[in-house]
């Protein structure tokens, strides 16, 4: 037994889980606990998880007596198998962890790593109350904990993470691996969580939640407004349910998925799906789950010293994980001072877009320049740009880019890649099929007089083939569009394109985005009246489009920088 073995190479308080290939304990070296997983050597490289904000990595990895054993420094708090063995989690205790636990999986996966798998034992939730994950060994077992589609393959699909936190999401509430506690359990949830957890586990990705942006709209939605169902509005709560005690144990308020509160507008809402029970796609799973597979993946790690734990030595493995700028942001000032604040790398949004036309470049970019960034959307352009570009979406348009927030974390990426140039933009205007035909509206751009200011707009063609007057879509929208200007506030803007392209081709999943959009949609900054007016003129300018203002899609994190990787 793999409890014979840790017991010959540590003192073991407690056993947290066994079962045939996988062991976790919490054990003693030098008056110190520490926490112990052990599984089967059998030649099998230990997995190496990318070193990201909220996964504990090992103290150390060691093959040893035919088993590969890691030991783990353990926060304060307890390991949520440990909890929920005694008491299960109430409803909204149990959706704060999953929402906790969004902006960690999005780092991995945004460094390379989607783990498909997610169960108790691999989450701790500390005194401080952090929800944090551990880099352990597991990666598909045979257990309820993974999605159909990630069994003996290394998935790259988001939505197998979506699958993963439903189960982990319901077995919280469970509190057990009983199949008929587990029926009990489900006919006791409120008809709120049921339909959440029913998008979230069906068997096929395109039946789910699409990616993990939306999952956490629809947890925020579902905790601040508990009596109503986000996918299903006229559903009636299941009669019976016990009282949730975990709701009163739980304390604190959501976040989006990026660690912040964003606000997204109301929630779109779905055509309610062929609804199947739980448990029996937890079966399911079970079945399909045959083979027990771990997948190596590439972090970086930093060194320190040894430390003994009962006579064993480990080694702490645990990482910590020129300006050649063109300006064109310059306005007339027509405002207060300059913008003095800035953000800082684990907020700001970057889409990163692969235009030179070789597959991988963004992602090994993403992984060396942009590494201490936490929020980057790698994905591939859909055609090839001579010059690399930096969009930086303007807070204050009344001012320049050396005056905006964003522009120390420009300096620091352009530093260390001198072929970007940078451009300002304020909206980036995405076009989908409802642009039909060539057709505009006098009256809502006018020839400029005396503009005070400009807004920078980019135009993306986002999968459309047709021409329009015999131009590709991007560009004949810009050719009616830039140096008009519009009034606002009794002030004239010039409205300037600074880039026309076709869009990625293979978005990001996390992105919300389609390869080929339906609607034409605008991004830009919440709550910048001039951008909002800009939507407006141009809708209204553009005869096939609807000229109702509609502001950024809900679920597509508008990106604060664009860079295009060029060839």
């Amino acid at each position: 037994m793999l409890s014979d073995k840790l017991s010959s190479l540590a003192e073991v308080e407690r056993i947290v889980l066994e079962v045939d290939d996988y062991l976790l304990a919490r054990v003693r070296g030098k008056d110190r606990e520490y926490l112990a997983e052990l599984i089967p050597d059998e030649g099998r490289p230990d997995p190496e998880w990318p070193s990201v904000r909220g996964v504990t990595q090992p103290l150390a990895c060691k093959k040893v007596k035919g088993v590969s054993l890691r030991i783990f420094k353990p926060h304060s708090g307890r390991v949520v198998l440990e909890d929920i063995r005694e008491r299960p989690y109430g409803e909204k205790k149990a959706f704060r962890i999953v929402l906790d636990l969004i902006p960690i999986l999005y780092r991995l996966h945004e460094s390379g790593m989607v783990p498909g798998y997610l169960g108790p034992e691999n989450v701790l939730v500390t005194g401080e109350g952090e929800t944090v994950m551990l880099a352990g060994a597991r990666g598909n077992p045979d257990l309820p904990f993974t999605a159909p589609e990630s069994v003996g393959t290394r998935t790259t699909d988001p939505r197998s993470s979506v699958f993963a936190l439903g189960t982990f999401l319901f077995r919280m509430i469970a509190g057990s691996d009983d199949r008929d506690i587990q029926i009990e359990k489900w006919n006791q949830l409120s008809e709120q969580a049921r339909t959440v957890l029913e998008e979230l586990v069906a068997a096929e990705p395109e039946a789910r939640i699409p990616n993990l942006s939306m999952l956490s709209q629809e947890i925020e939605s579902f905790l601040e407004s508990p009596s109503r169902s986000v996918y299903a509005p006229s559903a009636k709560p299941a009669p019976g349910g016990p009282p949730e005690r975990g709701d009163r144990e739980a304390g604190g308020e959501g976040s989006g998925f990026d660690g912040r509160k964003v606000a997204y507008g109301p929630p779109r809402r779905k055509k309610p799906r062929k609804r199947t029970a739980l448990w029996v796609v937890v079966l399911l799973a079970i079945v399909a789950a045959a083979v027990f597979v771990i997948w190596p993946f590439h972090g970086s790690d930093g060194s320190s010293g040894p430390e003994d734990v009962s006579g064993l030595v480990v080694e702490d493995t645990s990482g910590a994980g020129g300006e050649a700028v063109v300006d064109s942001g310059e306005v007339a000032d027509t405002g207060p001072g300059p913008v003095e604040v800035s953000v800082s790398s684990d907020v700001v949004t970057i889409w990163l877009s692969n235009m030179t036309g070789t597959a991988g470049n963004a992602r090994e970019y993403r992984g060396s320049f942009l590494s201490d960034y936490s929020h980057v959307y790698p994905s591939y352009g859909g055609e090839v740009l001579d010059d690399s570009l930096l969009l930086v979406r303007r807070r204050d348009i009344r001012r320049p880019l050396s005056e905006q927030p964003e522009w120390p974390l420009v300096r620091s990426i352009t530093s260390a890649d001198s072929s970007l140039s940078v451009l300002p933009v304020d909206v980036s205007l995405v076009l989908g099929r409802d642009l039909s035909y060539a057709g505009i509206n006098e009256g809502f751009l006018a020839e400029p007089v005396a503009p005070a200011g400009t807004i920078y707009v980019e135009v993306i063609n986002q999968g459309l083939q047709y021409t329009l007057e015999g131009l590709p879509p991007s560009q004949w929208v810009s050719s009616v569009v830039d140096g008009r200007s519009l009034t606002h506030d009794d002030r004239e803007w010039l409205l300037k394109v600074v880039q026309t392209r076709k869009g990625d081709s293979q978005p990001n999943p996390e992105l919300g985005m389609q390869a080929v959009m339906d609607s034409t949609a605008f991004l830009y900054r919440p709550g910048i009246e001039v951008c909002v007016k800009t939507e407006e003129s141009i809708r209204s300018l553009l005869q096939a489009l609807s000229p109702s203002v509609e502001g950024p899609p809900s679920g597509i994190p508008v990106p604060d920088i664009w860079i295009l990787l060029g060839s």
